[in-house]
């Protein structure tokens, strides 16, 4: 790639090859097939349509160039590991459930945070529940708060 100011060119090269670091292409797909489950919005269809075709044609050909855009298929074959943390981001527990969670490589992780215990979770733009179906993580949920996941006492 090459800056706005120097020469123009015929073609502007976006790799999908990750090197010693992840290319773009390869992080934004993993990202978007993320926000496409957190949202639910049909808008994001097409684009990771296209990037499916190109992903599998690159995997395909030679998976160990790609090994970002392999977090991404795994992501589309296994599907998405939703996990809600809550809890205040303050508390000791929320933090410690967090590092946790930072420690291990799930790359088809899609996290939210619940502040409280009582909260209805995220909401889409029109007003209709974001994840439905979300996975408990450790045991927490809107019923059981960080505390009592770990055995705790408030």
């Amino acid at each position: 790639s090459s800056a706005a100011h120097h020469e123009a060119l015929i073609l502007r090269r976006q790799e999908f090859y990750d090197g010693a670091l992840p290319s773009g292409n390869s992080v934004a797909f993993l990202d978007l097939l993320r926000l496409k489950e957190l949202t639910q919005d049909g808008a994001l269809d097409e684009p990771i349509a296209r990037l499916r075709k190109i992903a599998g044609g690159l995997l395909r050909k030679s998976p160990h160039m790609h090994p970002q855009l392999a977090c991404a298929a795994e992501f589309l074959l296994s599907g998405p590991l939703e996990i809600v943390i809550v809890g205040a981001l303050d508390d000791p527990a929320t933090k410690a459930m967090l590092a946790e969670l930072r420690r291990r490589f799930l790359p088809g992780k899609v996290v939210v945070h619940a502040p409280t215990a009582g909260w209805a979770g995220p909401r889409h733009r029109r007003g209709r529940r974001m994840a439905p179906g979300t996975v408990r993580a450790a045991g927490v949920s809107p019923e059981r708060g960080p505390h009592e996941a770990r055995g705790e006492r408030r």
